[in-house]
């Protein structure tokens, strides 16, 4: 599955996001949530063995928090998505496909400097938690901060289902 795919997938997914969640996340709808919040309430999402369903999740809080009225729209949400896939591509084509997917590169780079053996999973996860922290630290609210993030879960969902599609053949 290729982040086209992903990224149509979590758009389906926000057109259909459950109501009870959204009531449950209504603390949200009056300024964005920090990072760390987000991070608080995917604990455990992200991680290994993660399926495409709980990546779904993240990409929809982290899109729809990039609004100062969270959900005010799922269009708003969708374009976030979207605006991802976009500068996936863009970049793609900038530096090739797989230099712009080189977490599992990085990943070797630092199990060179580390007794931690990171995965290239966790390097996907680490560069969301770096956007979303990045935007705590702002003292303006950047868009582009949640674009990467997503866009950093649309690349970590596209090496989830290589690798998942890898280990069933």
């Amino acid at each position: 599955m290729d982040v086209k795919d992903i990224a149509n997938q979590i758009c389906s997914f926000i057109d259909g996001f459950d109501l009870k969640m959204r009531a449950e996340l209504s603390t949200w709808a009056e300024t964005p949530p920090s990072g760390k919040n987000i991070m608080q309430s995917v604990s455990g999402l992200l991680s290994e063995g993660v399926g495409l369903n709980a990546l779904c999740v993240v990409a929809t809080l982290i899109a729809a928090s990039a609004f100062s009225s969270a959900f005010s729209s799922k269009e708003n949400a969708k374009c976030i998505v979207i605006s991802a896939l976009n500068t996936i591509n863009v970049r793609s084509s900038e530096r090739g496909e797989k230099n712009e997917r080189s977490a599992l590169k990085a990943a070797e780079y630092f199990n060179l400097q580390s007794d931690i053996k990171m995965t290239e999973n966790d390097a996907w996860v680490f560069m969301i938690c770096l956007k979303l922290a990045r935007s705590d630290n702002s003292k303006v609210h950047i868009e582009d901060d949640y674009i990467d993030a997503v866009g950093y879960v649309l690349l970590l969902a596209e090496s989830v289902t290589k690798n998942k599609e890898l280990h069933e053949s």
